[in-house]
C-alpha cells in the first residue's frame, strides 16, 4: 500500500504546535516567530514534506513571490474581464500580482502544474475542481477559491442566477410581453440552468407563456443568428438573452427586421448603458474585491482543520432601459 504524503498536521504534532501555526509559516512567514519557523522548515524537510517549487524556496531561505493564480476556462466571456478588473486592483492593494492560468481540456494536468507553483493562492472562475485537485491544493497548502460559481464544500463568490432569470421575465411581463422566448448558452453550464430554471419560474407566476427556448454559441453572432430564426419560426414579443453579449447580436437583427420587442440581457457589460439594453446586472467588481478579501485573509490564517467554508451570495439587479431604435 502507498504510504499517504505528510501534511502539516504532521509536521504540528512532532512539534506540538498548530496546524495553523505550520501553515503560516508557509504562506505567511512574518507572522511567526523566527525561531519556530525554522523548526517547522527543518522537520518539513526531514518529512520529505511538499516537495514542490514553493517549499523548496522557503527551505533555502529565499524570499517567496507574492503571486495569485487565477484560473479560468478556455472560453472565456467578456463578463470575466470584468471580474478580473475587481482581482487585479484589489491584488495590487494588497501588494500581491495576479499571474492567469487557462484551463484547458485536461484541466486536471493544469491544476497538478498551478499546484506545484509558487502561489500564495488560488481564485477559480466558473469552475469546481476535482476531488483529486482539491486534494493536491491541500498537500501543498494552497488557499483557493471559487468565483462566479457554487460549491458548499470550498470558500466561493457567486450570483443567485434563479433570480436574475426571474428578473428577467417580470421586465419582460412589465414591457407587456405575453409570449417569451429564451435564447441562451448552447453548452449547458450551471449558470444557463439556473438562469434557465428562474425564468421558467417566472413565467408561471406571472401567467404568461413560454413560447419558446433555444440554445446558441455564447457571442454576438449566436445572438443575432438565432433571433433571426426564432422570429422566422414563433410568434414571440419578449426575449431573455444569456448575456448580454449575445443581446447585442439580436438588437442587431431586431433592427434589420424593422421590429421592436422586449429584450432583456444579462451581466450589465458597459457597452450596455451605451446602446439602452435593458439588463440584469452583476457586480462583477464587487465579486473580484470580495473574493481577493477572503483569499487573502485565508493566506494568512489558512488552516486544514475542518472548518465551514465561506460562501458570498450577490443578488442580481434589474437595470431598465431605453433602447434607441
Amino acid at each position: 500500500m502507498k504510504k499517504a504524503q505528510p501534511s502539516i498536521v504532521d509536521i504540528a504534532k512532532e512539534l506540538h504546535v498548530s496546524p495553523s501555526t505550520v501553515s503560516r509559516a508557509f504562506t505567511c512567514p512574518e507572522k511567526v516567530k523566527p525561531e519556530t519557523r525554522e523548526k517547522i522548515l527543518e522537520v518539513a524537510e526531514k518529512l520529505k514534506y511538499t516537495p514542490s517549487k514553493l517549499a523548496r524556496k522557503l527551505v533555502k531561505k529565499e524570499k517567496t513571490l507574492s503571486l495569485v493564480g487565477v484560473a479560468m476556462p478556455q472560453i472565456v466571456q467578456p463578463f470575466f474581464f470584468e471580474l478580473l478588473k475587481g482581482i487585479q486592483e484589489f491584488l495590487h492593494k494588497y501588494g500581491k500580482h495576479m499571474v492567469v492560468f487557462q484551463l484547458e481540456e485536461e484541466k486536471e494536468k493544469v491544476y497538478q502544474f498551478i499546484s506545484e507553483e509558487i502561489l500564495d493562492g488560488l481564485i477559480i472562475l466558473g469552475d469546481i475542481p476535482s476531488q483529486q485537485a482539491k486534494k493536491r491544493f491541500h498537500q501543498h497548502t494552497l488557499p483557493y477559491l471559487l468565483l462566479d460559481i457554487y460549491d458548499e464544500e470550498s470558500n466561493c463568490v457567486y450570483v443567485n442566477n434563479m433570480l436574475g432569470g426571474k428578473l428577467a421575465s417580470q421586465y419582460l411581463v412589465s414591457q407587456g410581453a405575453k409570449k417569451l422566448a429564451m435564447i441562451g448558452n448552447i453548452d449547458a453550464t450551471i449558470h444557463q440552468i439556473e438562469r434557465m430554471n428562474g425564468f421558467k419560474r417566472g413565467v408561471e407566476e406571472e401567467g404568461v407563456e413560454l413560447v419558446y427556448t433555444v440554445m446558441t454559441e455564447v457571442s454576438e453572432k449566436g445572438g443575432y443568428e438565432m433571433t433571426k430564426k426564432l422570429l422566422r419560426e414563433k410568434e414571440v414579443d419578449g426575449i431573455f438573452y444569456f448575456c448580454d453579449t449575445m443581446a447585442y447580436g439580436g438588437l442587431k437583427a431586431l433592427r434589420e427586421l424593422g421590429i421592436k420587442k422586449a429584450i432583456v440581457g444579462y451581466d450589465d457589460l458597459p457597452m450596455s448603458s451605451w446602446v439602452g439594453l435593458s439588463t440584469i446586472r452583476q457586480p462583477a467588481f464587487e465579486m473580484g474585491k470580495r473574493s481577493v478579501e477572503i483569499l487573502i485573509d485565508y493566506i494568512c490564517k489558512i488552516t486544514f482543520e475542518k472548518s465551514s467554508p465561506i460562501h458570498v451570495c450577490y443578488d442580481p439587479l434589474l437595470i431598465s432601459r431605453q433602447i434607441l431604435w
